[in-house]
């Protein structure tokens, strides 16, 4: 029995009656500290040179982006599954576990491009269209307008918005992702290795952010010209990127709000005579 299997199953027996409350902190001590020497090595065993040479292969520059891009969603998410398995170290991701939706999701140019599509297209574009717009005007109460968080640093940006409690609004009635198949490459490159409530609002220091989304980035400026690659590193926050996409939208029975570019430009009062 390897010590990860020996230390769970001391934790989660009932019948377990700790001598001492050191006792009990000695052993989610050893569980913690085996958590990240394994995160470490399954961080070390995936290097990006790797990454880049098999996403090549599942693209070339015959292939349309928009058709590529669920391949290569696969393909880095086999590269991080067939390290797990060789190493022995599982995630505890699964669908309805949406805990890390609440962080700030960026996107690439190519991403938000592709995204649009699969939105407008999408059964609960409505509804993801509404969350949108509903996530930005909460950033803007909060003082997070677009330029803010572009001219902030990840890292603080993320815990600005984590502090928000708002949910990513691609989740669909059953905290499901509702463009999974065409997900952003963060989100997929994103995984936690110790239990779905460290992610409920923070940053688990158990979770690790495989560095795919940068060798995709690459591929596709190696395979971009002109506008597409000076594109391809620009980012902005998810929920920016669709609400940009309303022009208008009936508020009720009513109103109907215009938008511009995810800004409010005047609403238009319905007459029921």
């Amino acid at each position: 029995m390897g010590i990860m299997t020996w230390v769970k199953n001391v934790l989660s027996s009932k019948a377990k009656r700790y001598e001492t409350k050191e006792e009990k902190e000695e052993i989610e001590e050893i569980m913690d500290e085996h958590i990240l020497e394994k995160n470490r090595e399954l961080r070390g065993a995936i290097k990006e040179k790797d990454i880049f040479n098999m996403l090549s292969v599942v693209f070339n520059r015959n292939q349309i982006i928009f058709t590529a891009y669920r391949r290569l969603l696969k393909a880095g998410s086999k590269c991080i599954d067939d390290k797990e398995r060789e190493l022995g170290h599982f995630n505890c991701c699964q669908k309805g576990c949406s805990y890390c939706c609440g962080q700030a999701i960026f996107v690439s140019g190519y991403e938000a491009d592709i995204i649009n599509k699969v939105v407008y297209n999408n059964a609960y574009s409505d509804s993801i269209y509404i969350n949108a717009l509903k996530y930005v005007d909460a950033l803007r109460e909060a003082g997070l307008t677009e330029q803010v968080l572009a001219e902030t640093d990840s890292k603080e940006a993320n815990e600005k918005v984590l502090s928000l409690n708002l949910k990513c609004p691609c989740l669909g009635p059953n905290e499901e992702c509702l463009i999974y198949e065409n997900r952003p490459i963060t989100c997929m490159a994103y995984r936690n290795y110790s239990c779905a409530e460290d992610c409920h609002g923070r940053i688990s220091p158990y979770s690790i952010s495989f560095p795919i989304l940068d060798s995709v980035l690459l591929l596709f400026r190696s395979l971009g010209s002109g506008k597409q690659k000076k594109d391809v590193f620009k980012y902005r926050l998810l929920p920016f990127v669709i609400a940009s996409r309303v022009r208008s939208y009936q508020m009720d029975d009513n109103r109907i709000v215009h938008y511009d570019n995810g800004e409010i430009t005047g609403v238009t009062v319905i007459n029921r005579k």
